[in-house]
């Protein structure tokens, strides 16, 4: 970054203008060479994959974007009504592919982690989860007494009118 040289000859608010451009400079400099180390750190802890959590008369369902992850990168437990799903982006091995070099890398391979509470409607023994297409899908059977039941309404047949 060169020197800049004020110059004596210049009014109060030309000389403020100067140094506000320098300011700028090393202010976006910085931004520049600190971004790629602070947006890899913040990433890797703040890894939120988009999840829909609905339910329909039978099941509670949650349904999460998981692009790229195999169903052996998941691990999914239950503690107590808290539903987590962990996972682990694997970082290529970046020995085999010395010829690679990177422009950008916002992809965090990285551990991540995340906690939903669970309604208590929930039969926690008969719970599946898959995944396909980049999707997991985890299915929660409702428990029998949180089910909609139907109950038939029944006709009586009516007292025959008295004859005259």
């Amino acid at each position: 970054m060169p020197l800049v040289r004020i110059n004596p000859n210049l009014n109060k608010v030309a000389r403020v203008a100067e140094h506000t451009n320098l300011l700028r400079d090393f202010d976006n400099f910085f931004t520049e060479v600190s971004a790629p180390l602070y947006n890899r750190i913040v990433r890797a802890e703040n890894i939120e994959f988009p999840v829909d959590l609905y339910e329909t008369e039978d099941e509670v369902i949650l349904e999460m974007a998981a692009p790229g992850l195999k169903a052996e990168d998941l691990e999914i437990g239950i503690e107590a009504r808290q539903l987590t799903i962990r996972g682990k982006i694997v970082e290529e091995d970046v020995e085999e592919d010395k010829e690679r070099h990177y422009w950008m890398k916002n992809i965090a391979r990285t551990e991540f982690s995340r906690s939903l509470n669970l309604p208590e409607n929930v039969d926690f023994e008969k719970i599946e989860a898959s995944i396909e297409d980049g999707i997991l899908r985890i299915e929660m059977p409702k428990v029998p007494e949180a089910k909609v039941r139907k109950i038939e309404v029944k006709a009586k047949n009516a007292k025959k009118a008295k004859k005259s």
